[in-house]
């Protein structure tokens, strides 16, 4: 019976909808459009505040879709994301800084989006618009806070799953609430749909590099390592403004050509990664893990090569660990051993050396090497007294207490 009801409600709502494919707005009146037109002015010259105003009226389904928008993108300040205050910028302000900062800023007496929405619905319907809108507003608040907000992430991925999913086969979306839809299918590893919907946004706008690095991403999780060559490649040519986004997406594509068994192309793309983030070891880890890994190239003279290149850009627990690691893993205790030993006598700040006998004492008792292990861990607890680490103290004494040492 309740799904018969259901059936019959999504019916009558489809029948009320006029919209275009991408058009969030193409059933608006005259009068409506205009306001949203000077709203997007305002937005265009930073005028944040002046946009709220335009729209704060919610007097239908696609002003109340635009101030949600207003409210979740452009907001001064977010109250746990149900009050917010705007701000007309100066020139050189920026909204980022602006909501980090402390100066004082009014918010306004609107309610929040939810109740909007939920007093228009009792006056006028349901609608796919107002549900669209409460699916972007959950999942910008579930972006912004996590698990610290009024709904947990599971809720709002269901709720607003099931609203990308009416909306996409009915064609109601704009490229906002589609990207959306498609993130949150790739947060809950349902990698194959967010390829078709990563897909069709890539097709909308083939310059959007996020778009591409995530169809490369969902390939990569359903091991279709040639279908994601394209797209990780297409990624970094349209790159993203973040250097830390860039920086990914190169590893990405290089991981791309290596698990599709094109080594060369992805040495290459690693050590391009190397040459453009100079400050940054792991393009050569990963290098190192590539001659290791492999049987078919193994080299481990080209291995060591690149791990000691790591630890030339950064020597220090995270490099230390990582690359010791990455030993174990595909080469053996007796690499690693030689290794930290040969960094040893090139690194001699007390830090480094402390890190390097810390996790040498550790290879030395993989191989039962009792002795040596003794000595690096003593060497490594001694450097870290003297530099004050009490962390890294406290973890010698129970290894050596492991160790059966006194």
């Amino acid at each position: 019976m309740k799904k018969g009801i259901s059936v019959v409600l999504l019916i009558l709502v489809s029948f009320n909808i006029v919209a275009k494919e991408w058009d969030i707005y193409h059933g608006a009146d005259k009068k409506t459009l205009e306001t949203i037109k000077k709203c997007d002015e305002h937005i265009a010259k930073e005028q944040f505040k002046k946009a709220a105003d335009l729209v704060m009226s919610c007097e239908n389904e696609y002003i109340i879709y635009k101030y949600i928008e207003v409210c979740t993108m452009y907001f001064a300040k977010s109250m746990m994301h149900t009050l917010f205050a705007f701000k007309d910028l100066q020139e050189g302000e920026d909204i980022l800084d602006v909501r980090r900062g402390d100066g004082p800023i009014s918010f306004n007496s609107v309610p929040k989006p939810e109740i909007i929405i939920s007093n228009y619905e009792k006056d006028h319907g349901k609608s796919i618009i107002l549900d669209l809108a409460l699916a972007n507003y959950y999942y910008d608040a579930s972006k912004r806070y996590g698990d610290q907000w009024l709904k947990t992430p599971d809720e709002i991925f269901k709720i607003a799953t099931d609203i990308y999913k009416r909306a996409y086969a009915q064609k109601v979306y704009d490229e906002k609430s589609l990207d959306n839809y498609a993130s949150i299918l790739l947060l809950s590893r349902q990698f194959e749909e967010a390829d078709k919907i990563f897909t069709v946004l890539a097709k909308k706008r083939p310059t959007n590099g996020s778009y591409w690095y995530n169809i490369a991403l969902s390939r990569m999780h359903r091991n279709m390592y040639k279908e994601a060559v394209y797209p990780a490649e297409m990624a970094v040519k349209n790159k993203e403004d973040d250097p830390d986004y860039h920086f990914d997406t190169c590893l990405l594509l290089a991981d791309a050509y290596e698990w599709s068994g094109d080594y060369k192309l992805a040495e290459k793309t690693f050590l391009d990664t190397a040459k453009k983030f100079p400050h940054q070891p792991l393009p050569y880890q990963r290098l190192g893990e590539l001659f290791l890994r492999h049987l078919e190239i193994r080299d481990t003279k080209k291995a060591d090569d690149y791990m000691d290149k790591v630890l030339s850009i950064a020597c220090d627990e995270i490099t230390g660990y990582h690359t010791t690691k990455v030993y174990l893993a595909y080469g053996n205790p007796q690499l690693v051993i030689d290794f930290l030993n040969r960094n040893l006598k090139i690194h001699t700040k007390q830090e480094s050396q402390a890190f390097l006998y810390y996790y040498l004492s550790q290879a030395y008792w993989e191989v039962k090497d009792m002795d040596n292990a003794k000595t690096a861990i003593e060497k490594a607890e001694s450097l870290f007294r003297k530099i004050e680490n009490n962390t890294y103290i406290n973890e010698c004494i129970a290894i050596k207490k492991e160790m059966g040492i006194k």
